[in-house]
């Protein structure tokens, strides 16, 4: 992506440590404890039209200022200290 001088964005943690410029992603630790229990109503017979959506309860972002620099993109302060890690 940097050869073509084009910014990529990934939806897992680890997606600048390999050159992405930025990753944003549900961070949710009680996840699949939330699936298990949705998957328990579902067996027991609910329906899952009727059970509620439910969206992670916590995102992540992570930046990657080399691969800014490299693209020659400044990186807003105010998004850096919104980041939750930021690769130098």
């Amino acid at each position: 992506a940097i050869d073509v001088r084009l910014p990529l964005m990934g939806q897992q943690e680890n997606a600048p440590d390999g050159g992405c410029l930025a990753s944003y992603y549900a961070s949710d630790p009680h996840r699949a404890d939330r699936l298990a229990a949705v998957a328990e109503k579902v067996l027991r017979g609910a329906d899952p039209a009727n059970l509620p959506f439910q969206y992670p309860l916590t995102y992540r972002l992570v930046l990657n200022r080399r691969t800014a620099a490299a693209l020659g993109i400044a990186l807003p302060p105010e998004l850096l200290l919104r980041a939750d890690r930021v690769i130098e």
